[in-house]
């Protein structure tokens, strides 16, 4: 269906974000005057971060719909892909931070979108679709990143600035399957 599509692009085009921004974050780091001591803790820090985004998503998701839960998070993961795209070494702890906490969330709340829209009778197949998906350009992601920082000035300001294009891009998405979720008559609200 086009609501099991929709969620299944928005995973992918996060993964492909966020393994873009694992597999550079130490390096662009270190490109931005970081020693390999502090931008191994800059990193460690986006996974921390990813740990505590799951729970607090979490709980995000227990107090608002399914759609504006997954839209919240969205909007935390974008933000922090434009402070990264900037390349401004002192807002990158705040970038590490937004995305590390969007990308642990995004984890919890797919999953929670897809049994909350398809129920849990088909739960496996559609989560191992949404996981190749994910995990392909995840992969894709990482390759792409890196490839385009060598094919370029040596820097990663292409790579991140495609990077938060596509985290806007699942925004949009996102924003659009919440709008259609909406029950009639109760505009803002549903679990859709």
């Amino acid at each position: 269906t086009p609501a099991f599509w929709t969620l299944a692009a928005i995973a992918g085009l996060c993964f492909y974000a966020m393994l873009g921004v694992i597999a550079s974050l130490r390096l662009h780091l270190i490109d931005l005057g970081a020693t390999p001591q502090q931008a191994s803790a800059g990193f460690a820090w986006l996974m921390s971060m990813a740990l505590a985004g799951k729970f607090l998503f979490g709980l995000v998701a227990d107090h608002l719909p399914g759609p504006r839960a997954l839209l919240l998070n969205l909007t935390v993961m974008l933000v922090g892909c434009v402070l990264l795209a900037r390349m401004d070494a002192a807002g990158t702890a705040l970038a590490s931070t937004l995305l590390g906490l969007g990308w642990g969330g995004l984890f919890t709340l797919i999953q929670l979108r897809a049994v909350d829209q398809f129920g849990l009778a088909h739960a496996g197949k559609l989560m191992g679709v949404i996981t190749l998906v994910d995990a392909s350009l995840g992969g894709l992601g990482a390759w792409a990143t890196n490839a385009l920082h060598a094919g370029t000035d040596g820097g990663y300001e292409i790579a991140y600035r495609l990077i938060a294009a596509l985290v806007a891009a699942a925004w949009l998405l996102s924003a659009m399957a919440a709008r259609s979720a909406r029950p009639a008559g109760r505009p803002g609200r549903g679990s859709g």
